[in-house]
């Protein structure tokens, strides 16, 4: 029985019983239909929820297949640039800091040319 069922059985219960406090029955049984419909309106609301979050998760699911086809960058590290190259640094020479810096830059603006394609 749900709560619409009950409230009509409690109408018809006072109708056929004219002894009992009419008006406190009427109270309850509007209040049961209230809730009736008030749970009504939640499930509603709660359908309108799950059908949100599976969408989102459907984006969410093709999201991760696109990551999964874009080839991930690595980033290196100076010292794994330089470590490629052989280069070896010399503490007297200032002139080798800047062919330092270069050899980094050249090997970054590859990598970052790599990445658009």
């Amino acid at each position: 029985m749900n709560a619409y069922e009950l409230a009509d059985e409690l109408e018809n219960y006072v109708w056929m019983n004219p002894n009992n406090n009419r008006d406190y029955c009427k109270e309850v049984k509007d209040k049961l239909r209230q809730q009736a419909n008030d749970v009504g309106s939640l499930n509603a609301r709660l359908k309108q929820q799950a059908d949100r979050i599976a969408e989102l998760s459907k984006n969410v699911d093709e999201l991760e297949e696109e990551l999964l086809k874009t080839p991930q960058i690595k980033e290196l590290s100076d010292e794994e640039i330089l470590s490629f190259t052989g280069f070896k640094k010399n503490p007297y020479d200032i002139f080798i800091e800047y062919e330092k810096e270069d050899i980094i830059d050249f090997a970054r603006a590859i990598l970052k040319k790599a990445s658009e394609k």
